[in-house]
């Protein structure tokens, strides 16, 4: 074991890209799935008489932001934490020295402040992690990922939340512990979601326990340790409910511990498959159940940080913990609270106190497994959207056999189409309802299923100044269009219509319009094309003033059965040509008078027979009889 340096020889070191500093003092916390954060007071010594003072050679721009690194010298091993300066502080500027403070965070605190809205299709937790670490600034060589890498996300959205926030929810929805290693020249962020995947402290891996405070005491020693045990959730329940499986049985997740008694049960469960289910049902577990068992404790041990296991209790009776069941075992760091101060480089006569060094640590049982809380806020997209359904290039309607679509999203500034979205409709059932399928183009009303950004529905349409209203003119009122618009509003606000487009190209369209201005009400149908009526059973059709019927080519009527027309006063048929076809009879009738025509005779009956001609009157026949 190295010596440790002599009380006015400096223990602590800070290098960054200004000049010298001696570190003062320092605090530092670190845990898993937190960005550790640092607070140093640093030292510069004022330079003979006559030369510029020392705070005006400092060029803060030349330290904010940049690359830092703080050492800290132990018996066993250095440890050392590197990130970079995020904030840089003139505290104080005595007789022989200033005084300054820096904030050493690691570069992932940029994320903090890139926020953002974004769609991510088909691709992993890792793949949006690692994506989101790179635009930050984190390069991929500093990423070791030893967790499972779950199936593709079909869609994730990162709706109005920082870069970091984003990713610590995505880790702790998964499961998945972060911490970092620190080296002399580098800092690596590790990715985990098994206690086997955590290193042991580096150097030796035993740590005594001593009470003893003095300077005679064992070194890197812990002293104090509180242990508890603690009631928590043994079982976790999950449910949600997907379209594509709309039984009575839904998606379910569901994993148990020590006391299923106590169950935590939540719906939605985020999941859309039972595989998946279950495994966040195990994360969520192991994230109720990991502290089940804590230690708070205290040591001197430089080399504590979190996201690294050790073991308890020296080989001697006096160097181990007092309740011997805890002797032995391994233990996982959670967080760790460092503090350290070397006072003398501020005292230049020399003779007072040195240097100083502790740390405060929350721990757990290496065996239960580890999984970090989910604190992180999901967010919550409240309220309506709207956005503009899109498609391939060239087709006007873009839809799935479930009647989804695809939209853009006002605030998506990439160029991403959503995924498939189902679509509300007036009615729907088991081969029935209404079905009015959104239109490339057109804007859409967007809400979320339970306020989740990933679970968008579209629940309704509107106009805007490029998607105008349809016009409400033409029919019985073509001549009535006014300056009011393409749609006659607001003149002709007392109509209502439903009207569609041809497609494709446009220029044509079905309608069904309602006037409701007194007096003047009318139900208008008109139909581009064809227009069908089908009736299974009877059709009553009463028009108590007049009707016009207008055929401009051909019309034809088929009864399969009998047919009847009753005219109670005259009827009146004109045409070029009037021809009556019947295979058996036509039968001409008027009181008591009529005139059958069959296929071989035509029989007049009458009372009185009158047969005139203005000109010749010509009665021919193979025989004539007469009376």
């Amino acid at each position: 074991m190295p010596p440790l340096p002599k009380s006015n020889e400096h223990r602590f070191h800070f290098k960054c890209g200004g000049p010298e500093m001696n570190v003062l003092r320092f605090t530092g916390t670190e845990g898993l799935n937190e960005l550790f954060a640092y607070e140093i007071d640093l030292v510069v010594h004022r330079p003979p008489s006559g030369r510029a003072r020392p705070d005006s050679e400092i060029d803060f721009d030349a330290i904010v932001g940049k690359p830092a690194g703080l050492q800290i010298i132990g018996p066993e091993a250095d440890r050392y934490v590197q990130g970079i300066v995020s904030r840089f502080e003139l505290l104080r500027i005595e007789h022989h020295f200033t005084v300054y403070r820096a904030y050493l965070v690691p570069p992932h605190a940029k994320l903090a402040l890139r926020r953002g809205l974004r769609i991510f299709q088909g691709e992993t937790t890792k793949q949006i992690i690692f994506k989101v670490l790179k635009e930050g600034g984190i390069s991929a060589g500093s990423l070791d990922w030893k967790a499972k890498d779950g199936g593709a996300r079909d869609y994730c959205v990162q709706y109005r939340e920082t870069d970091l926030d984003y990713v610590l929810r995505l880790l702790e929805e998964e499961g998945i512990a972060m911490h970092f290693e620190h080296t002399e020249s580098q800092l690596k962020t590790i990715f985990t979601d098994k206690n086997a995947a955590f290193p042991n402290i580096p150097g030796k891996v035993e740590v005594d326990f001593s009470s003893d405070t003095s300077m005679e005491a064992p070194r890197e020693k812990i002293h104090e340790l509180i242990f508890s045990k603690q009631i928590r959730t043994g079982k976790v329940s999950l449910r949600d409910y997907h379209f594509k499986k709309p039984s009575s049985k839904k998606p379910a997740g569901e994993a148990t511990g020590d006391l299923t008694n106590l169950e935590f049960y939540d719906y939605p469960g985020e999941f859309l498959d039972d595989g998946l289910g279950n495994r966040l049902a195990t994360a969520r577990l192991t994230e109720l159940e990991h502290d089940k068992e804590v230690g708070l404790g205290g040591s001197d041990n430089c080399r504590f940080a979190p996201g690294y296991r050790f073991k308890l209790g020296g080989t001697t009776f006096d160097l181990q913990h007092p309740r011997r069941a805890l002797n032995g075992k391994e233990y996982l760091l959670v967080r760790v609270t460092h503090s350290g101060a070397q006072p003398f480089v501020i005292n230049t006569a020399g003779g007072g106190p040195g240097w100083s060094y502790g740390n405060t640590f929350t721990l757990i049982p290496a065996k239960t497994e580890y999984a970090p809380p989910r604190v992180t806020p999901r967010p919550l997209a409240v309220g309506t959207h709207t956005a503009v359904v899109v498609g391939p290039k060239g087709e006007e309607i873009y839809t799935d056999k479930f009647g989804r679509v695809k939209v853009h999203f006002n605030w998506e500034r990439e160029g991403k189409s959503s995924c498939w979205i189902r679509v509300s409709q007036n009615w729907a059932g088991q081969g029935f309802g209404g079905m009015f399928l959104p239109r490339i183009g057109q804007e859409v009303l967007i809400s979320f299923i339970s306020g989740d950004p990933d679970r968008p529905l579209v629940t309704g349409r509107v106009y805007n100044a490029s998607q105008e209203v349809p016009g409400l003119t033409g029919g019985k009122y073509a001549d009535d269009r006014t300056d009011s618009g393409p749609s006659g509003l607001p003149d002709n606000k007392t109509r209502s219509s439903i009207r569609t487009c041809s497609s494709p190209g446009g220029g044509g369209f079905n309608e069904i319009r309602f006037e409701d201005a007194a007096g003047e009400e009318q139900i208008y149908v008109h139909a581009q094309y064809d227009f069908d009526i089908e009736v299974e059973h009877n059709q009553t059709l009463l028009v108590k003033n007049d009707r016009t019927e207008k055929v401009e080519n051909i019309q034809k009527q088929y009864v399969n059965n009998h047919r009847f027309l009753h005219v109670k006063n005259d009827s009146k048929h004109t045409a070029t040509n009037i021809t009556l076809e019947a295979s058996k009879s036509i039968t001409l009738k008027c009181g008591s008078s009529t005139i059958e025509l069959k296929p071989t005779s035509i029989t007049i009956k009458s009372v009185k027979v009158t047969s005139q001609a203005t000109g010749l009157h010509v009665i021919k026949g193979a025989l004539v009889k007469i009376n």
